[in-house]
C-alpha cells in the first residue's frame, strides 16, 4: 500500500517482481488520487482508511494476504494484521504513526 497523496502506481517498478511468485493486488488507497471517497460519516484518519482497505479486500474476495506499505500505507498494513488480515506484513518501509 501507497504513502499518503499517492496511488497504486508507486508500486510499478516492484509489481512485475512479485507477480512471479504472487497474485497481486494493488489499489489506490481510499481517499487518494481519483480513489473512491472515504465514507462521509468517519472523521479522516488511520482508522478510516483501514476500514475502507478492509472492505476492499472482501469486496475482491481476499481473507488474508502478505502486506507490504510505505508510509501511510505501511501503518494501514500494520493495522490490518492486528485485525487479523494478514498472513505476513512482508516489508514496512517508513510506516507512519509508529
Amino acid at each position: 500500500m501507497h504513502g499518503l497523496n499517492l496511488s497504486w502506481r508507486i508500486w510499478r517498478p516492484v509489481v512485475p517482481l512479485l507477480e512471479a511468485r504472487h497474485a497481486v493486488y494493488a489499489s489506490t488507497l481510499p481517499g487518494h488520487r481519483g480513489a473512491a471517497p472515504l465514507s462521509s460519516d468517519r472523521r479522516p484518519g488511520v482508522r478510516g482508511v483501514t476500514d475502507a482497505v478492509e472492505r476492499l479486500l472482501d469486496d475482491a474476495g481476499i481473507e488474508r494476504a502478505h502486506l507490504v506499505g510505505n508510509s501511510l500505507g505501511g501503518w494501514v498494513a500494520l493495522e490490518l494484521a492486528e485485525r487479523g488480515r494478514a498472513q505476513s506484513v512482508v516489508e514496512v518501509i517508513a510506516p507512519s504513526g509508529c
